[in-house]
């Protein structure tokens, strides 16, 4: 189970082609973390993003959403928040990038992104099995 204060680390380690975006996104050069919102936020979520804008690669959209999944499902509250503000609302604001997502989703985030289609009152997010 990954822990909240693990979550930059661990997506370097499961995604190592992040690595050079996280350095340049994040602009350090050293071992800090500036936080996982931030990392996911500035990281993740866009190379998501251009990955569902040309699904070209399902293996790595599979691997990302299994990573996902797995976090979503964490027991610790602020891991889950993680996922769903700093990743899935970015997703779930395009009706677009939100079917080119959902075989790739599991229960949890499917979830998560009508909840926050609920709170934000995005009718297609609202509606998503």
């Amino acid at each position: 189970m990954v822990k909240y204060e693990d979550l930059s680390r661990e997506l370097i380690r499961r995604f190592p082609e992040l690595d050079f975006k996280f350095r340049q996104e994040i602009k350090i050069n050293d071992d800090s973390d500036p936080g996982p919102h931030v990392v996911y936020g500035d990281v993740l979520a866009p190379h998501l993003v251009q990955l569902l804008e040309e699904p070209s690669n399902r293996n790595q959209l599979s691997k990302i959403f299994s990573f996902l999944e797995e976090l979503a499902v964490n027991p610790d509250i602020h891991v889950q928040e993680v996922v769903a503000q700093s990743v899935l609302e970015d997703v779930a604001q395009r009706a677009t990038l939100l079917q080119a997502a959902r075989p790739f989703m599991g229960p949890r985030s499917r979830q998560m992104v009508r909840e926050i289609g609920e709170l934000w009152g995005i009718r297609h997010a609202e509606e998503f099995e």
